[in-house]
């Protein structure tokens, strides 16, 4: 091979490795454009997605206050829903339920004047105080004059109809033995018959 023909080779190499040298480093570049390509939608659609949605801040005559991430789009009846609702004393006519809401913003319900709650239903609850109050006092006047035969000392028993010193004191044997735990248990003890527990029945019980 003379000189000519080895120059010649030569250059046809330097050709091909510079072909070579330039696709390789096309294909990178264009990788690397792709991966800032991906990167970038990446990005964007993250910062969409923080911007799809806002907090707020729900306050007042709400079920469940407190802070909430709502749709952008949102407004003050979608925040107040989302907190459970109007409580029984929310002033709902105070609300704009219309107003778009924006990030960081606090929705607040405010409550019933107490001078604008309705008389009847202040009245209805005070008449059902007095009525419980006065069923309990009957309650515990019924409950007093009925005798616990658990618990009831020598006298308070003798004040029951048939029963002496001496029954009186069966029945506290009785109890000591073994606990009533009904007044038909009664009839363990000698000298009462379902006859004496029928008049019995009424002023007596066991706790």
């Amino acid at each position: 091979m003379n000189n000519t023909q080895k120059k010649f080779l030569m250059l046809v190499i330097l050709i091909a490795i510079c072909i070579v040298t330039n696709l390789i480093v096309g294909v990178t570049n264009r990788n690397d454009d792709e991966q800032k390509i991906t990167y970038s939608e990446t990005e964007e659609i993250k910062a969409n997605s923080r911007k799809s949605t806002i907090r707020i801040y729900v306050s007042g005559a709400v079920m469940k206050p407190g802070l909430y991430d709502v749709p952008s789009d949102s407004r003050a009846d979608d925040a107040i829903n989302i907190a459970g609702g109007f409580t029984e004393l929310a002033d709902t006519g105070r609300v704009n339920l219309a107003r778009k809401l924006k990030d960081g913003m606090q929705v607040n319900v405010p409550t019933k004047k107490i001078g604008r709650l309705s008389n009847n239903k202040v009245q209805n609850q005070d008449t059902r105080v007095k009525v419980q109050e006065a069923a309990s006092k009957k309650d515990d006047v019924k409950q007093a004059l009925v005798v616990n035969i658990n618990t009831a000392s020598a006298s308070e028993l003798q004040q029951l109809p048939g029963i002496g010193p001496a029954m009186a004191q069966r029945i506290i044997s009785a109890r000591e033995q073994l606990k009533f735990t009904s007044v038909e248990d009664l009839l363990r003890v000698k000298g009462i018959g379902k006859a004496k527990l029928g008049h019995l029945k009424g002023l007596v019980r066991a706790e």
